[in-house]
């Protein structure tokens, strides 16, 4: 027996004598010990509560984990994706600048080697049509099998209504970007030689080609 079971039974023992306080006592260790049962199940009540709680709380703890890293994964992969697909408008507008600046650039040559035949050609009176017959000849191959652009057709009409000079076919000619020079001079001879006759005017035009373009006679 206990000290509180002792303790209960001496104290009902004592306030009450005889049978009378024998059955007292009898109740006191009985009232003690079902007190003692009662707090032994609230405390193993609360031990089994603490422990689910415990429980829960680590499970939660474990899905707010899983959910974090999920969204952390998430937003890695949007991000990826939004670069790649900011790396693929990128690349499309940089091959679109490309194919636009090569247009340009092809404009530019045909512009340049028109104004240089149409220079060369007039510059001793109207382009016989020898002439005119190599410098389309030549506008054509190098078009190949498209239309010649708006701003190429305008030239052609412009030069056609007022055939430009030397100086004005060679400020055409410094536009063009990464060509060979060399073909503008074998275009001068090409077109002086196309009617067989060759005059003071032309060979003029030509040294005045040699002379800012002397890279080219080599």
């Amino acid at each position: 027996m206990g000290w509180g079971k002792t303790l209960a039974a001496g104290i009902g023992g004592f306030l009450i004598g005889g049978p009378l306080g024998a059955a007292a006592a009898a109740s006191a260790v009985a009232a003690y010990d079902k007190h003692k049962e009662n707090e032994e199940i609230r405390e193993s009540t609360n031990r089994e509560a603490g422990r689910k709680e415990d429980s829960h709380k680590q499970i939660k703890e474990s899905h707010d984990r899983r959910l974090k890293a999920q969204k952390e994964r998430e937003e890695a992969e949007k991000s990826e994706f939004s670069a790649l697909e900011q790396q693929q408008k990128d690349d499309a507008r940089r091959a679109s600048e490309r194919v636009a600046q090569a247009a340009l650039q092809r404009d530019q040559l045909m512009i340049a080697c028109l104004a240089v035949g149409m220079a060369a050609g007039t510059v001793d009176g109207d382009l016989s049509a020898d002439e005119s017959g190599e410098l389309h000849d030549l506008l054509n191959s190098l078009r190949g099998d498209e239309e010649f652009s708006q701003t190429v057709q305008a030239k052609i009409e412009e030069y056609e209504k007022n055939p430009p000079t030397f100086m004005k076919a060679k400020k055409e000619v410094d536009k063009v970007q990464n060509a060979d020079l060399r073909f503008f001079r074998k275009l001068i001879v090409c077109i002086i030689r196309s009617d067989n006759e060759t005059s003071l005017e032309e060979v003029d035009f030509l040294e005045k080609w040699d002379h800012f373009y002397p890279e080219t006679c080599k």
